[in-house]
């Protein structure tokens, strides 16, 4: 499977930083990232930037809160990452892959089907002076076998796309790598075959959520 592994240019990143603020992450302050302004809907912040977004939906824009349990999870237990192969499975922001790195892991890699995403990836990983390996790939089909513990947070909003990824985590699991997960209980969430280890609360982004505050959970997600 061909792997493209992104180096924002200055082309690239210069109207990516131009469309974006620079933000902490609730329950991550330690890190900073690109995002879309407070108060944008992702469907305000695709219209108003097509020349960035294109017609994928810009998830990268946004901190969701599973991405963010996990992160805080890992940066809280930095030994669960240390000196192991990390992938940052459908990665949007790289705030899981950031975290990893930062807490020690050896090699981290950010996975996303959008290249804007591996791009934004890149450059949030150099404003946190990590580094991170960005590729743009099918996540439903590509190969992690390179890697101790997959992280992935806020995959299961649609079925189609949750349920392909549920299906390839799990496998995962069953090989002997480790699957972290974080999610708010969506509905396309797995409702067995989670250990749960820890959950936070945070406040919604207005329109992404159903409730000004939410509850996300981290946990080891079984074959």
């Amino acid at each position: 499977m061909k792997r493209q592994t992104q180096h924002p240019s200055d082309g690239v990143a210069e109207p990516l930083r131009s469309a974006t603020r620079t933000s902490s992450p609730h329950l991550c302050p330690e890190i900073s990232l690109r995002l879309a302004p407070a108060g944008l809907s992702l469907d305000a912040f695709r219209l108003a930037h097509p020349d960035i977004c294109g017609a994928a939906p810009p998830y990268w824009a946004v901190a969701w809160p599973g991405g963010q349990g996990a992160a805080r999870y890992v940066l809280d237990h930095a030994a669960l990452v240390a000196g192991r192969r990390v992938v940052d499975f459908g990665a949007g922001s790289g705030l899981l892959a950031i975290a990893a790195a930062m807490a020690g892991a050896a090699h981290v890699r950010a996975l996303d089907r959008d290249p804007v995403a591996t791009a934004v990836c890149a450059l949030n990983a150099r404003m946190n002076a990590v580094f991170i390996e960005a590729e743009t790939v099918n996540i439903t089909t590509t190969e992690t076998a390179d890697a101790d513990i997959v992280l992935a947070g806020d995959l299961w909003y649609e079925r189609m796309d949750a349920r392909q990824a549920t299906r390839l985590l799990r496998s995962l699991a069953g090989s002997g790598i480790a699957v972290l997960i974080g999610d708010v209980g969506r509905s396309e969430l797995p409702r067995s075959g989670i250990d749960w280890l820890a959950s936070y609360r945070l406040p919604a982004d207005e329109g992404l959520e159903r409730s000004a505050v939410v509850e996300t959970r981290v946990g080891w997600l079984a074959p």
